[in-house]
C-alpha cells in the first residue's frame, strides 16, 4: 500500500504475520481460504505475494514449490 500512497497507513507487525501465515498454511504449501480446510489458489497467490512484498520467508517453500510443479502437471 505504501508504494501506491507513499506514506505509511498502518504498522505491521511483520512477526505476528509470519506466525500467522505458518499457522494457516497447508502441509503442501499452500494457503486455504479463510474458514475452509481445502487449498485455494488466490490465497495462495496473495498470502504469497505480500510475504515477498514485505520480505518475509516464505514458509513450507519446498512444499510450495513440488505442489504447484504438481499441480501445473496435473492440468496438462
Amino acid at each position: 500500500m505504501e508504494q501506491h500512497f507513499g506514506t505509511k497507513i498502518f504498522k505491521i507487525d511483520k512477526r505476528a504475520l509470519q506466525d500467522y501465515m505458518r499457522r494457516t498454511q497447508l502441509q503442501n504449501g499452500s494457503f486455504p481460504m479463510f474458514g475452509n480446510q481445502g487449498e485455494d489458489s488466490l490465497s495462495t497467490f496473495i498470502a504469497i505475494n505480500i510475504l515477498k512484498s514485505l520480505k518475509l520467508k516464505i514458509p513450507r517453500e519446498l512444499e510450495l514449490k513440488s505442489h504447484l510443479k504438481q499441480v501445473l502437471n496435473e492440468s496438462k
